[in-house]
C-alpha cells in the first residue's frame, strides 16, 4: 500500500471526510491497533508542525502483545530533549473510561517524570459512570500530584489534532505508510485491514 494507491476520492479533503474514513476503518473486526496507528500518525505530524513538540522525540510503536513492563508507560510515548518522558497516550478500543482506569494510570506514573497522560477511547459512550466524578478525580490528581490526566474520546481528539495538520493529505499518506509498516512487522494489523483501507480511500 503506497501513496499511489490513495484514490481520487481523497482529492478534496476535509477533517470530516477523514474522520468518516477512520471510523469505518476502526469498525472492522480485530481493529484495536488501528486507532493506535492513527494517533501515532498524528503525533508524527505534530512533532513536525507544532512548536511545543519540535524538540521532542516520538518513540517507536511497540507490539500490543508485549507486557507493560517492556512497553513503558503507554501505547504512544513522547520524550523531551533530555530523553525524559514528556507526554503519553493510552488508547482503549470500545472500552469506556472509568475512575478505575484513571487510578491505574496514576499508580503507573505518580513517581515518574511523566506530566501529561492522555487516555483515549473509541467507545461511542466515552465514559462509564459519572463523567463529573471522573473529572473531579482528574482535578484532584492535578492538585495533589501535578499530573495532567486527560480522558477523552478518540474521535473528538482526532478532530482537534487534525486542525493542527497543515496538509490533510499528508496525514492519509502517513497513516497508509504506517499501516503497511505495521503489517510487515507482524503486529495486530492484518491483510484485510490493508485491503479495506484501500477500499475506503478509493
Amino acid at each position: 500500500l503506497s501513496k499511489a494507491t490513495l484514490g481520487s476520492s481523497t482529492g478534496c479533503l476535509t477533517i470530516d471526510v477523514i474522520i468518516d474514513m477512520l471510523e469505518k476503518h476502526f469498525s472492522l473486526k480485530m481493529a484495536s491497533r488501528l486507532p493506535v496507528v492513527a494517533i501515532y500518525t498524528i503525533y508524527q505530524l505534530l512533532l513536525k508542525n507544532v512548536k511545543m513538540y519540535q524538540d521532542k522525540r516520538l518513540l517507536p510503536l511497540k507490539g500490543h502483545t508485549i507486557s507493560d513492563r517492556h512497553t513503558g508507560y503507554a501505547d504512544i510515548e513522547v520524550c523531551d530533549a533530555n530523553e525524559k518522558p514528556f507526554e503519553m497516550v493510552e488508547v482503549k478500543h470500545k472500552i469506556p473510561i472509568d475512575k478505575t482506569m484513571i487510578l491505574d494510570v496514576l499508580n503507573k506514573i505518580k513517581d515518574t517524570a511523566v506530566k501529561r497522560y492522555f487516555i483515549l477511547t473509541t467507545a461511542e459512550r466515552n465514559f462509564k459512570g459519572s463523567k463529573k466524578n471522573i473529572f473531579s478525580l482528574v482535578y484532584e490528581i492535578k492538585a495533589k500530584y501535578n499530573k495532567d490526566l486527560i480522558p477523552n474520546g478518540i474521535i473528538p481528539s482526532l478532530k482537534y489534532y487534525l486542525r493542527l495538520v497543515p496538509d490533510l493529505r499528508e496525514f492519509l499518506e502517513k497513516y497508509t505508510e504506517n499501516l503497511s509498516n505495521e503489517f510487515r512487522q507482524g503486529t495486530d494489523i492484518k491483510e484485510f485491514h490493508i485491503i479495506q483501507w484501500q477500499e475506503i480511500t478509493r
